[in-house]
């Protein structure tokens, strides 16, 4: 198996989040913009780059270091 670490070092990920979700999704769950909107902008590049870590490299589980993430950030409570 070949690493490709070095790859990560000369050219880092750039993660351009954005929600898109359906209008009609919009209107079957009232509060779900509400709800996604909580999130808008509390990710960094760098929050996302080590979320990634935590799951691909340490071997975590995806919705555990989801919900410790939303945590730490307020958006939903433990």
């Amino acid at each position: 198996m070949v690493s490709c670490r070095w790859f990560e070092i000369l050219i880092p990920a750039n993660y351009f989040c954005s929600t898109v979700v359906r209008k009609d999704s919009l209107e079957k769950y009232p509060g779900l913009e509400d709800a996604l909107m909580k999130m808008d902008g509390i990710l960094t590049d760098k929050e996302m780059a080590g979320l990634n870590y935590k799951v691909e490299v340490e071997g975590k589980n995806e919705a555990d270091v989801a919900k410790e993430f939303l945590i730490s950030k307020g958006v939903i409570e433990e």
